[in-house]
Parts: structure tokens; C-alpha cells; sequence
């Protein structure tokens, strides 16, 4: 009796080995079968918008200069020189539900208004950056709507910059970082349209990669 007891547990000990190392192997199959659709899913282009709410865009100065003047009671409108032509822009949003209030306000007040989409692909390091940068000057400008904020400190803005992984290879990012490092040490709502416009033909020229 002794004897077959110890056969029956010698069996049932193999048969639990056997049961676990199928088990094991029908796992680690599944396992690296997921990492391997999560590597491949992982070059899928995601994408990320920037919009700019344009009022009006005329040949004329005077003219950009007029509508100005009217959306001055409603906000913060500025002007954006694209070739031969001057753009009004009324605000610039990283979040559409955001673009679309704006929109919103626009024809509440009966002024005209046109989403103008910037579709930014990220594919690899360098967009990444780009987005993490434009994004970041766009919350630093943004700063200057409060009626109460005369300028702002771009200081700590270069340092993050600075402390970024180098890129190389991609002319949009190396020239958005030229050009923040040698921001002055403070944007003024006087000098924030030349920020606004850099990054509008930035993103101009992104399109057309």
C-alpha cells in the first residue's frame, strides 16, 4: 500500500508539472504575442491640433488695424503678418471645446470667425518636443490676458528648454528653440504678436512636411 501511495503521488506530481508547464507556455506565447502588437501599434502617427480663431484677413493694415479696434472690447486680438496678407487672429487653443467657445463668442457679437487647423503629427522625438514647446509658450502668452500682468519672465522658460534631450535633423525644432533663446528676458503684451506670428509659420511650414 505504501508503495503504491508513492506512485500516486510521484504521478500526480508530474501531472501537475506537465499542467503548470503548459500553462506556462500558452501564457508567455500570449505574453510576448501582446508586447509584440504593442510595439508594432506603437508607430501608429498620433495627432494633436493648435488653432488659431481668425476674424478677418485683408491686404490692407488699415483695415486689420479697424476690426482690431471692435474686437478690442471683447478681447485680446492681434495681427499676424502671412506674406502679403494680415491675419486677425482673436486667441490660439491647444483644446477645440476651447477654439469652439471662442467661436461661439465671435458670432454671438455677429464678427466673423474661421477655426484655422494646425495638425501636428506625432511620430517621433522631435514632434513630441515641438508640441511640448509650442504648447508651453502658448500657456506663458496666454498669461498676458490678464489686464493685471504687464509682462512675463522667459527665464525658467529657456532653462526647460535648454534641459531638453538634443534633436538633431529637425529644422522646425531647432529653429523654435534659436528663436526662444533669444526671447528678451521679458515678453511684453507689446512684443507677444511676434511670438504668435513665429509660431504661426512654424506650423505652416510643419504642414507642409
Amino acid at each position: 500500500m505504501q508503495k503504491f501511495g508513492d506512485r500516486m503521488f510521484i504521478i500526480i506530481v508530474l501531472a501537475i508539472l506537465l499542467f503548470s508547464f503548459g500553462i506556462g507556455t500558452i501564457i508567455s506565447s500570449l505574453t510576448f504575442k501582446n508586447i509584440s502588437e504593442t510595439v508594432n501599434n506603437s508607430s501608429t502617427i498620433e495627432k494633436k491640433y493648435i488653432y488659431f480663431i481668425q476674424s478677418g484677413v485683408f491686404k490692407s493694415a488699415d483695415n486689420a488695424n479697424k476690426l482690431c479696434i471692435v474686437l478690442s472690447k471683447i478681447g485680446s486680438p492681434f495681427i499676424i503678418m502671412d506674406g502679403d496678407k494680415f491675419r486677425v487672429i482673436f486667441g490660439v487653443y491647444t483644446s477645440e471645446n476651447d477654439a469652439d467657445k471662442c467661436v461661439t463668442l465671435l458670432k454671438n457679437n455677429k464678427l466673423e470667425s474661421d477655426k484655422l487647423r494646425f495638425l501636428l503629427k506625432i511620430s517621433d522625438k522631435s514632434s513630441i518636443e515641438i508640441i511640448e514647446i509650442i504648447e508651453a509658450e502658448l500657456q506663458n502668452l496666454r498669461k498676458l490676458e490678464d489686464k493685471n500682468v504687464k509682462s512675463i519672465k522667459t527665464e525658467s522658460f529657456k532653462g526647460w528648454i535648454n534641459k531638453l534631450p538634443k534633436e538633431d535633423g529637425n529644422r522646425v525644432l531647432t529653429e523654435i528653440k534659436d528663436y526662444v533663446n533669444k526671447l528678451p528676458a521679458e515678453i511684453t503684451k507689446e512684443n507677444e504678436e511676434k511670438s504668435i506670428q513665429f509660431l504661426f509659420l512654424e506650423l505652416k511650414k510643419l504642414q507642409s512636411n
